[in-house]
């Protein structure tokens, strides 16, 4: 299998992982908003990259999904570090140290079931946040190889 295509399976994976979190994360939406949009711009781009990538295979959509890989995978991390910012979970205004010091990014998203997270969106977002960096560094690969060029 060539890498342009194990890059555009992975965003597909991430795709859908983004678009069931959207649809049946049920806090997502109503209690961080802004993350919420943010999984909107991310799975729309995913899926672009996809049909992109897929369709041929060049290296500048590939050089992107790297760029783009890796914001998001620093934006999870992020998230999970510092206790979902933006939020009602952390602070609707910005960050709460309270939140990071009591991990409640780290429980809701890794929580898998466990005190108020859901376990579905656990695997979810941990689907995600596993296939961003197979797309990172796959792309990676992919981009200074003369097949993903076309």
């Amino acid at each position: 299998m060539r890498r342009s295509s194990i890059v555009a399976v992975s965003l597909i994976i991430e795709f859908l992982a983004g678009l069931y979190l959207m649809l049946f994360d049920k806090y997502l939406y109503t209690f961080a908003r802004y993350h919420w949009d943010g999984m909107v711009i991310y799975t729309i781009v995913n899926l672009v990259l996809f049909a992109g990538i897929l369709k041929t295979g060049k290296r500048s959509l590939i050089r992107f999904s790297t760029v783009w890989s890796f914001l998001g995978v620093l934006g999870m991390i992020l998230d999970a570090l510092l206790g979902l910012p933006f939020s009602y979970f952390s602070n609707p205004n910005g960050i709460s140290y309270k939140a990071i010091s009591s991990g409640v990014g780290y429980k809701y998203l890794f929580g898998f079931g466990s005190g108020f997270s859901v376990l579905y969106t656990s695997i979810a977002f941990t689907i995600l946040l596993l296939f961003s960096i197979v797309t990172l560094v796959t792309s990676i690969r992919a981009a200074g190889k003369p097949e993903a060029a076309k």
